[in-house]
């Protein structure tokens, strides 16, 4: 399916500066530091794991101190803080094996494993410059300027409503100072974190709520929001806490320092690599979260803690309090990683190209889950929109792509939607003042709703990955290539940056790093633009549908829209399947509705059960076959306020009924 070929000037960035990357020997290093640095004694392996034999040797060992706390011998349980031996300098070992808590020493075997098995499948060998502002010394227990020479462990959890400290401009002293992070103002769930990060060998924290000056807003706070990706993905590793309702709610399983487990499930065993998506995460509220996506999408390691137990994923492998020291430390010759994760991947090996589709699968995996305040929607998700800029020329604005901004306008809803508001400054986040704009309804941003991840369809005719031969060169980087097997006439495009993918035709790539159009403060919401407008009959919602049939002035089916319907209209919901269902029989005239509408584009479709998916309307019998091509117009359905247009559904009509209708030029402001 494809919409009329777009001609359109688009400027070129160029950006001629370098992010460093170490060399081969330089990550070398780095990885033999980190597998060293865990531990700092023998006694503190599981005796039934697998280590290498020079593994104990103090010559290979990145040196560091041990973890003293001078001004305290033992802390309080009943805090949640960990029972530390001071004159010893080690944690306590292991208790017996016990079905209600998670071992450390198994945490560490895992680490330890991934750190000198996987490498850089595992590892970045491109690290950014950007690092966090500051970090958790959990050895001092307060906040400390971030060094690179400092590897941390960055926190992915459910922040909530919880009024727990955080760190403000007037009180960033006093978080420096040693001890300040046992003040029982931090939530719970924090102090827990920190306590337990010595056990497994891990000394500095990033948390957004004490790593971020949060009334900061000129600063740091943007810096950092925008830099989610280089936090989490340089990051030594992710701990997601999946637990509770929010950050007070604490972890559990870590023996002397939480409440035990309550495990649900006897066995734990998980196939590779399909640990984000086993029930016992899909049912928790972290999974829900807006901001928790961009962490998980940018961790390259992650250790998660759940109400059932501790789980481990890295790009090669997935393991379990089930997987058996001869499973954690067998050699991997080979990652076990056969598909590539469009989420993990789109940072792990960012493109030179636009790709539209794995951006709709973000935005599809985002855009319903919950955030405590709708103006959190575009930060939640800067950090992959930054990421992704320097692919798509011209940035996004209100998270819709620049480039194909023409097709982005397409997206639809596959489900019930709520309309989004901004908030204006001290309404609700008196910290704030980014939020000042309303969100714009022509774009996803402006709505809550689970995304229709097969919108932009039509989008995606410029990419087609299969094997080639090469017939002959281009200018500005791109090469020609022939199939013979589709024909003398058939001719496709690779460019130098990505020669394993093939184009159909040449399209524009940015060089350098594009400017990010993804936030409210600097850009209006309003779309002002020339179109062409005419009226048609809609028929009435049918019960638990979202879905109906736009008709001509004769009665005649005419084509269809996909309404913006809140759930409270569609409850009982039932099968969600039908939803988008085109009911078969058209309404009597009594439940017809003038609407207007206005056009966006003109598409075709090939009449042929390849579209079945994409069109709701490809079934329905009065839609036209009598031709090789199914031609229409995409439409919004718009409602007016005080001369601002608003988007109601988007929606089909045939070409012809269109042009039957003489539509009227107009200029339209959309918001």
């Amino acid at each position: 399916m494809a919409t009329n070929p777009r001609k359109r000037k688009l400027s070129m960035v160029t950006n001629t500066s370098e992010d460093a990357i170490p060399g081969p020997s330089d990550e070398t290093q780095l990885l033999h530091q980190s597998v060293a640095s865990l531990f700092a004694a023998k006694d503190l392996f599981d005796p039934k794991c697998k280590w290498p034999d020079d593994f104990y040797d103090p010559s290979k060992r990145h040196h560091r101190a041990p973890l003293k706390f001078k001004y305290i011998d033992y802390f309080n349980l009943d805090s949640g803080i960990l029972m530390y031996d001071s004159t010893a300098g080690s944690p306590l070992l292991d208790p017996q094996k016990h079905p209600e808590w998670i071992y450390p020493s198994q945490i560490r075997a895992w680490v330890a494993a991934c750190d000198s098995r996987h490498g850089t499948h595992c590892q970045s060998s491109r690290r950014d410059q950007t690092l966090p502002s500051w970090l958790i010394d959990c050895e001092a227990a307060c906040i400390v300027g971030a060094t690179v020479e400092m590897p941390y462990v960055a926190l992915s959890y459910v922040w909530g409503p919880t009024s727990s400290g955080v760190v403000l401009r007037e009180n960033l002293l006093n978080f420096q100072n040693s001890g300040a992070l046992m003040d029982n103002a931090i939530s719970t769930t924090i102090r827990n974190v920190i306590a337990i990060l010595p056990i497994i060998g891990e000394r500095y924290l990033w948390v957004d709520r004490l790593c971020i000056i949060q009334d900061d807003d000129d600063n740091s706070k943007a810096r950092n929001i925008n830099s989610m990706a280089s936090i989490y993905s340089n990051a030594h590793m992710t701990l997601v806490v999946a637990i509770g309702e929010d950050a007070n709610h604490g972890l559990r399983g870590f023996h002397k320092i939480t409440p035990p487990l309550e495990r649900q499930s006897t066995s734990m065993s998980l196939t590779a690599h399909q640990l984000t998506r086993v029930p016992i995460l899909t049912r928790t509220k972290w999974y829900s979260r807006g901001w928790t996506l961009q962490e998980i999408v940018f961790s390259r390691r992650t250790l998660f803690l759940t109400s059932d137990g501790a789980f481990w994923e890295c790009h090669c492998r997935t393991w379990s309090e089930d997987s058996t020291p001869d499973e954690v430390n067998g050699w991997a010759s080979k990652c076990s990683r056969e598909k590539a994760d469009i989420f993990r991947d789109s940072y792990m090996q960012p493109l030179s190209w636009p790709n539209l589709h794995m951006y709709l699968q973000l935005v599809a995996a985002y855009n319903n889950r919950d955030l405590t305040f709708d103006y959190d929607i575009l930060p939640a998700f800067a950090g992959i929109t930054t990421t992704l800029s320097p692919s798509f020329p011209g940035g996004f604005l209100f998270g819709m792509p620049e480039l194909f901004f023409d097709v982005a306008l397409l997206w639809r809803p596959l489900g019930p939607s709520r309309r989004r508001r901004s908030t204006a400054p001290g309404e609700q986040n008196p910290t704030s003042k980014l939020h000042s704009v309303a969100f714009p309804s022509w774009s996803w941003v402006g709505w809550q709703t689970e995304v229709d991840p097969l919108s932009w369809k039509c989008g995606y005719d410029y990419i087609k990955n299969t094997r080639i031969k090469r017939s002959g060169e281009v200018p500005n980087g791109w090469s020609r290539y022939s199939l013979p097997f589709e024909g003398p006439g058939e001719v496709d495009y690779v460019h130098s940056s990505h020669v394993g993918t093939r184009f159909r035709f040449p399209i524009p790539l940015a060089s350098g790093t594009a400017p990010v159009l993804s936030t409210s403060e600097d850009y209006g919401h309003l779309l002002i633009c020339k179109t062409k407008r005419a009226y048609f009959r809609m028929a009435e919602l049918q019960h638990g549908r979202i879905v109906t049939s736009v008709l001509d002035e004769d009665s005649k089916w005419v084509g269809v829209v996909r309404l913006h319907v809140e759930k409270k209209q569609l409850e009982p919901l039932g099968s969600q399947d039908k939803l988008v269902e085109l009911p078969k029989q058209i309404p009597g005239e009594e439940t017809w509705h003038i609407r207007e509408f206005i056009e966006i584009s003109e598409g075709t479709a090939s009449n042929s059960a390849y579209e079945a998916g994409f069109l709701e309307e490809w079934k329905f019998k009065e839609r036209p076959r009598d031709s090789e091509f199914y031609e229409f117009v995409n439409v919004l359905c718009i409602s007016r306020h005080e001369g601002i247009c608003y988007r109601e559904g988007l929606g089909r009509v045939l070409k012809s009924a269109w042009c039957r209708q003489d539509p009227e030029s107009i200029e339209v402001i959309l918001g």
